[in-house]
C-alpha cells in the first residue's frame, strides 16, 4: 500500500493515491453501518 503514495526524498509524502467511486462508495458504506451500530441503543 505504501507504494500508492507519490514520495520525495526531500519532502517525503507529497500526495494520496487517488481513489476511485467504488472505493469511496464502499468507505461510506462502512462508515454509515458503523455509525448506525454506534447509535442503536443496549440494554
Amino acid at each position: 500500500m505504501a507504494h500508492t503514495f507519490k514520495y520525495s526524498q526531500s519532502d517525503g509524502i507529497t500526495d494520496f493515491p487517488t481513489l476511485d467511486d467504488s472505493t469511496i462508495a464502499l468507505l461510506g458504506i462502512s462508515h454509515a453501518g458503523y455509525l448506525t451500530n454506534k447509535a442503536v441503543p443496549r440494554p
